[in-house]
């Protein structure tokens, strides 16, 4: 089930309506799991067992290929892909125990394995945030009345070494384990 990142079971109609959407997923109470694949705005879905690890793998390959209407509204292949990049990198640092797989052009660009241990954690930071963030940063821990913040902050200066990184600001703000978006955060 999809019970986190804001994300609701709805959401994959609308993609799979102006994609080729395939989601395979297996609880691990399951011996096999299943595979749902839709094409298209017809939303017939041929659901199929698949062999499948524990966990869900959603693709969407061929995003607006039926509504060329859309893609009038897209950039470059470049800028788009950044955005998909930068928000799986966002999800990849506020959920470690998540393994992420990112795909292009059927290379992959990043592989975050789920990160348990500290130094799990620490090399999955270091892989998004680059290790001057890990050379530079503190650790910070904090807690009032059933609240904690944790997390990385970067020592001054250390700063200069991440600024307009990959077009980056270097400033990646989490809350609840998601990404806070809001630009009056920064």
């Amino acid at each position: 089930a999809i019970a986190s990142l804001g994300f609701r079971g709805e959401a994959l109609a609308s993609i799979s309506s102006v994609s080729r959407l395939s989601l395979v997923s297996r609880t691990v109470s399951s011996e096999a799991g299943w595979q749902v694949e839709a094409e298209g705005r017809d939303m017939a879905a041929s659901v199929t067992p698949a062999a499948s690890p524990v966990g869900t793998c959603v693709e969407v390959r061929d995003l607006f290929f039926n509504t060329p209407a859309r893609r009038k509204f897209l950039r470059t292949e470049q800028t788009e892909f950044q955005r998909i990049e930068d928000m799986v990198k966002r999800v990849a640092l506020s959920r470690f125990s998540v393994g992420l797989t990112l795909q292009h052009n059927q290379r992959v660009v990043h592989r975050f394995e789920k990160a348990v241990s500290d130094a799990e954690k620490q090399r999955r930071v270091a892989q998004v945030c680059g290790p001057a963030f890990i050379e530079n940063a503190v650790h910070i821990a904090a807690g009032v009345h059933h609240r904690a913040t944790l997390g990385l902050i970067i020592k001054h200066d250390g700063a200069v070494l991440l600024e307009g990184r990959n077009g980056n600001d270097g400033n990646t703000k989490l809350g609840h384990g998601s990404s806070i978006a809001d630009p009056r955060h920064s």
